[in-house]
């Protein structure tokens, strides 16, 4: 439940995005699927047009689960969707 480090997490949410934008088809997963998988792919999601709020939302719809588990994970969420990357 910890948070990753802003900086490889951006690089990883960008890279992701290119492979996805590139027809590539990805796989994201954690011990759960909730908290850190659910952070990249709503982070991803930010890279196709989403605001943090929707992409929490379209997420937990998705897997059927509120995402992310911690309120400092959604809050890491918000950051790296909104903060430019370096």
């Amino acid at each position: 439940m910890h948070l990753p480090a802003p900086v490889a997490f951006g690089i990883c949410v960008a890279e992701t995005a290119t492979r996805l934008r590139n027809g590539s088809n990805i796989a994201i997963h954690c011990y759960a699927s909730i908290g850190r998988s659910g952070m990249l792919v709503c982070a991803v999601l930010g890279h196709f047009g989403y605001t943090p709020p929707h992409a929490i939302a379209h997420v937990s719809k998705m897997r059927g689960v509120p995402v992310p588990d911690t309120a400092e994970q959604a809050a890491f969420i918000h950051q790296i969707m909104t903060t430019p990357a370096p």
